[in-house]
């Protein structure tokens, strides 16, 4: 069943785009303080009443963009808070134009049950919090989140399928951007590019020589604020491009390019060198390898590379020291868990003093710091970089800290239903996808898009254990992760309005 979209007529009179936008630009223009944000936020509701699919589309796009090439003039923080605006403006007029086409929201009833609980819960949080204007800033992001999840869930199904290509594309442009800045800073390749491609605070971290051994243990960010959330951008969307190179009804060149997205994307994520990325991307391929139509050809990727390291390893004995000294080098061993120990440990002193509410969202950073202090640096480059993130930062620096850890960092903020619901919502995607994927034919894009989505989940379960969400959120990242798990959870076909529930067809019926 095709989707009837009932699309409300463009603005033919002002009086009527003063009605609808006059609000809104008003509230932005007092919040920001600035005309111009107001003018802004109206052409922004004018586009979004008019071309909401083309909003999302742009926005979606640009959530891995969080830096810019003059951070003194538009800094990282002005450009999330954007696109977060960005975010509830769209998802304010989407309802608005549903409204008026006497079109009600559709969500499967778990997922409504689910939503409920995260609101109720983050609610009273946010009031036993101990700085409500940190919780309100936090959850405006994770309601922009939130936002993207709903229209994207009932986006028409071309339109999913053109976002989903957009995102998979502009991945590999990110991942050749990713390569290009290692390749500039540690080999010195096209260091003209060096003003345009390398961001700004990298430029003068070394061109300050303060370690000049440094410049070997570089983790390129890309377009993002830290290497780790470059990193966890590319494991997020690995598990996607991978799983549609098995697709049949894709073309071969269609497929073939996939390929080169997803090895593109994985020597990014191998640049980026961040650990809980990687085992995020690792998890999930495994989760996906031990479904039918992945088996074989996961298990002969394994075996050719585990064969060819051998044969390596067999014929050059010479340079086998200097092989496994470079990937522990990369791999970070001789530094552990990074001081995750002592980070998990002052952060379950932290969630005892506020077990059922927590400290409030987005409060963890400031409170974390105030009781414990700074984390403690493993060598002198760590204690460097950490010197020269509180002189360029300033009070900024303080949310750099987290619990490095999903679990604890939820007890701590929502209290100890956070973690609990956290798991359950990943849990039920998992299951959710599995049922789905089951009514679909091997090789199917509808089934490689669900098991990748179930397989995402099951990569962001485990890497919880070594990382919060904290960076995901402040990044923007959550915008992106909405997109595609709505399209990995929403029906086939919206249904058509004033038809009864029965005769929807829905892809989870």
């Amino acid at each position: 069943m095709a989707p009837v979209a009932l699309t409300p007529p463009p603005f033919r009179s002002w009086g009527i785009a003063a009605f609808l936008l006059s609000p809104i630009a008003c509230i932005v223009a007092i919040l920001t303080g600035s005309a111009l944000a107001g003018v802004a936020a109206a052409l922004l509701s004018w586009t979004a009443w008019n071309w909401p699919a083309g909003v999302l589309m742009a926005i979606v796009a640009a959530a891995p963009v969080a830096r810019s090439g003059h951070s003194a003039a538009l800094p990282p923080a002005l450009i999330v808070q954007a696109k977060m605006a960005a975010a509830l403006i769209l998802a304010l007029l989407w309802a608005a134009r549903r409204a008026a086409s006497r079109q009600n929201l559709e969500f499967p009833r778990w997922l409504i049950v689910f939503l409920c609980a995260w609101l109720f819960l983050t609610a009273l949080a946010a009031l036993h919090g101990v700085d409500g204007e940190a919780s309100l800033r936090y959850t405006g992001l994770t309601m922009a989140g939130v936002s993207i999840f709903c229209v994207t869930f009932h986006l028409a199904r071309r339109r999913r399928r053109q976002l989903l290509w957009a995102i998979l594309a502009i991945g590999g442009l990110l991942g050749g951007l990713v390569l290009l800045q290692y390749a500039i800073v540690v080999y010195h390749v096209a260091a003209f590019l060096e003003r345009y491609i390398v961001e700004p605070r990298t430029q003068a971290y070394f061109s300050s020589n303060m370690i000049t051994a440094s410049a070997g243990s570089y983790r390129p960010s890309g377009t993002l604020p830290h290497p780790n959330e470059m990193g966890l951008y590319f494991a997020l969307l690995i598990p996607f491009s991978l799983a549609f190179v098995r697709v049949r009804s894709l073309r071969r060149l269609s497929r073939w390019l996939l390929g080169a997205v997803t090895v593109v994307m994985a020597m990014g994520l191998y640049a980026t060198d961040s650990r809980a990325a990687a085992v995020c991307a690792c998890v999930a391929l495994a989760y996906l390898g031990w479904h039918a139509g992945y088996r074989r050809w996961m298990a002969g990727a394994a075996a050719i590379g585990i064969l060819s390291a051998g044969i390596f390893l067999a014929a050059f004995p010479s340079s086998r020291e200097a092989l496994l000294d470079a990937l522990s080098a990369k791999a970070r061993i001789q530094y552990g868990l990074s001081g995750r120990l002592q980070v998990w440990k002052n952060a379950v002193d932290l969630i005892h003093e506020a077990p059922l509410l927590g400290v409030g969202p987005g409060n963890f950073s400031h409170q974390y710091v105030s009781h414990f202090g700074y984390f403690i640096p493993n060598d002198t480059t760590e204690q460097e970089g950490q010197i020269w993130g509180i002189q360029t930062l300033g009070e900024r620096f303080i949310d750099n800290f987290h619990a490095h850890n999903i679990y604890l960092q939820m007890a701590a903020e929502l209290g100890v239903g956070g973690p609990l619901l956290f798991f359950i919502g990943a849990l039920a995607v998992m299951i959710h996808c599995e049922r789905r994927s089951r009514s679909f034919a091997l090789g199917s894009l509808h089934r490689a898009l669900a098991l990748a989505t179930a397989s995402g989940a099951a990569g962001l379960l485990v890497y919880g254990f070594f990382d919060s969400q904290l960076g995901f959120t402040i990044g923007s990242l959550n915008l992106l992760a909405a997109a595609l798990l709505a399209m990995g959870l929403a029906p086939l076909a919206l249904p058509e309005p004033g038809r009864r529930r029965q005769n929807w067809e829905y892809a989870y019926a």
